[in-house]
């Protein structure tokens, strides 16, 4: 009985471990996210207005599509952080619940509501998902830098 106790106890434990690295590469995730999307939003905004010459127009536009590069690379490597604990996640509770499920038949039930990882894939079939939408926005500054910087470029070049 005490085996089983500090069985418990370490899966409990791993399992905290486990979420916990899962929920601080998510937060990076975002925190990556929204400071890329303020300083390109802030920067856009500088280079887009009528005030800024156009040679600083260029220089920003090459600067924020580096950026966006950045930006991409970065959401997208959380992500697959995030990916890779969620893996571990559905994998700690498919053997682990089905263990104590094994043990505890009549809990079977509970064990199958229990399963948040295992259970969630295809939950959400409506809309966008946020990882996509993390490399979507930022491609959307591109597109937006890379006009900017052609119709720059372009009268400058017919003059």
């Amino acid at each position: 009985m005490l085996a089983g106790r500090n069985e418990r106890g370490a899966m409990k434990d791993l399992y905290s471990f486990l979420l916990s690295g899962r929920e601080q590469d998510s937060q990076r995730y975002w925190v990556i996210f929204g400071v890329m999307n303020v300083i390109n939003g802030g920067l856009f905004g500088f280079a887009a207005s009528n005030i800024t010459p156009a040679p600083l127009k260029i220089v920003s536009s090459l600067l924020g599509i580096g950026l966006c590069i950045l930006w991409i690379l970065g959401v997208l490597r959380m992500s697959g952080w995030v990916k890779w604990w969620e893996g571990k996640l559905e994998l700690l509770e498919s053997q682990y619940l089905s263990t104590i499920e094994s043990r505890a038949p009549e809990g079977a039930e509970f064990v199958k509501q229990f399963q948040v990882f295992r259970n969630r894939r295809g939950a959400v079939t409506a809309g966008c998902s946020t990882r996509s939408l993390g490399v979507w926005i930022p491609s959307l500054f591109i597109v937006a830098w890379a006009l900017l910087l052609l119709f720059t470029a372009i009268p400058l070049a017919c003059q």
